[in-house]
């Protein structure tokens, strides 16, 4: 019975594994047989009786297990190698447990917490993210690769609208720094144009989408617009010929972290947050932005009304835990200098 199990785990732990990179065959296999081989080898000890050797060996296979599937794959994915550690261990663990009365439930109830608390700790409290010492270290031994990337993120005009695969030196810089992907940010990192609380850059923000949303214009017109308007925001950059060459000037620019540019990385999962995937990055803001009581301070408008500030990103002094009340779809950060910042976010999905 054991042995069905532990077979039926492998089976079903395999096909999730190769599933979602079936479309390159051999590296979903290769990925796939690396999963399911520790598994496989579990079905061969998961035997009842046997001599004293075979269940000393059962032990400690059982222990290694456990840890590859904790430290190896981590999250929710270790899940099968701790179910089958379990399994491997079974007639020893019931033989432990003493038949009746008010000793057997107490011993019963030590064992489920002594095999569910770790691994609930590991799942509830542990951040599995790179602590922020390591974060700033990184940051630090690469500054200049970093802001390279990010100015040549701000000056790109080649019509391609990712910049990360424009060429092989950006690659290079990338794999150097540690990082994966570079996008321009949006929703609530807002938009950063030069001198962003002054009421002038404000008021030409407001008049310029007011423009565009009310006159009709063509695009010709919308950067003489702008330059006549707000001419700082044309120094020290490329010259911009479109609205996404202004949104590549004026948006923060995020830093994903990963080990080979371009390759897709979901992040961390843990059970606290099972609907999500977490991840730990890097932020640069095109103007430095103020923080005040814990939020970024973000300038804003409204077409018809009048010009304001109001709270955006939360800003903590330490990411080393999990921010209180963290909610889908949000990014918090932790301030490195006057422009750069460390992310950490959850996934809305």
């Amino acid at each position: 019975m054991r042995q069905f199990l532990v077979v039926f785990i492998a089976v079903a732990w395999g096909v999730f594994v190769f599933l979602p990179g079936s479309v390159l065959v051999q590296a979903a296999a290769r990925r796939a047989a690396f999963a399911t081989l520790p598994l496989v080898i579990a079905v061969l000890l998961a035997v009842d009786g046997g001599k004293r050797w075979r269940k000393y060996l059962r032990w400690m296979y059982a222990v290694l297990l456990a840890m590859f599937g904790v430290l190896i794959w981590g999250g929710l994915s270790s899940i099968p190698y701790l179910v089958t550690a379990i399994i491997l261990l079974w007639p020893e663990i019931r033989g432990c447990i003493p038949r009746e009365g008010l000793k057997a439930q107490l011993v019963g109830s030590a064992l489920v917490l002594g095999v569910l608390g770790p691994f609930i700790w590991w799942q509830w409290f542990h951040n599995p993210l790179p602590n922020d010492a390591q974060m700033i270290e990184n940051f630090k031994a690469h500054h200049a690769v970093f802001e390279q990337l990010a100015t040549g993120f701000r000056n790109h005009r080649d019509g391609s609208l990712f910049y990360e695969s424009s060429s092989q030196e950006v690659r290079k810089l990338m794999k150097e720094a540690g990082v994966n992907h570079i996008v321009g940010a949006g929703g609530d990192f807002s938009e950063w144009f030069p001198k962003p609380y002054s009421e002038h850059t404000l008021q030409v923000r407001k008049t310029f989408y007011s423009w565009l949303v009310n006159t009709p214009h063509t695009k010709a017109e919308t950067i003489p617009f702008l330059r006549r308007q707000l001419p700082e925001l044309f120094e020290g950059v490329a010259p911009m010929h479109s609205m996404t060459d202004v949104s590549r000037v004026s948006v923060p620019i995020t830093f994903d972290l990963g080990p080979e540019p371009g390759k897709v990385v979901f992040g961390k999962t843990r059970l606290r947050y099972f609907t999500s995937f977490i991840n730990k990055g890097y932020c640069y803001f095109p103007q430095p932005p103020r923080v005040e009581n814990g939020h970024i301070v973000n300038a804003d408008y409204i077409l018809k009304n009048n010009i304001y500030t109001r709270p955006g990103l939360r800003v903590f002094d330490l990411l080393d835990d999990y921010p209180p009340g963290w909610k889908r779809g949000e990014c918090v950060l932790k301030r490195i200098d006057e422009r750069w910042f460390i992310t950490m976010c959850r996934s809305s999905n």
